[in-house]
């Protein structure tokens, strides 16, 4: 049997977990570790959309910035995307 712990949280959103957890036919773990897989994406994103500004902002890194920006927009539309099931 895998290694399992209890986490905490109020009925409200132990109800709400269940409620997406059936809609999508996932566990709760599944559910669980999606969600923060989606938040890594969203920080990883928003850092790379900062220092592609930073570099935007500066004539010498133009080009540079302009090529970082395009892997990202590849990057996020190779991101990982579960279909759902229903």
């Amino acid at each position: 049997m895998a290694d399992t712990t209890t986490i905490r949280v109020h009925k409200e959103t132990r109800d709400l977990l269940r409620s997406v957890a059936e809609d999508d036919h996932l566990t709760f773990d599944a559910l669980i570790r999606e969600a923060l897989e989606a938040r890594r994406w969203r920080q990883y994103r928003r850092q790379a959309d900062r220092d592609a500004a930073r570099l935007a902002g500066d004539p010498r890194e133009r080009e540079w910035a302009a090529r970082v920006a395009a892997e990202m927009d590849e990057m996020a539309a190779n991101e990982p995307r579960r279909e759902r099931t229903a």
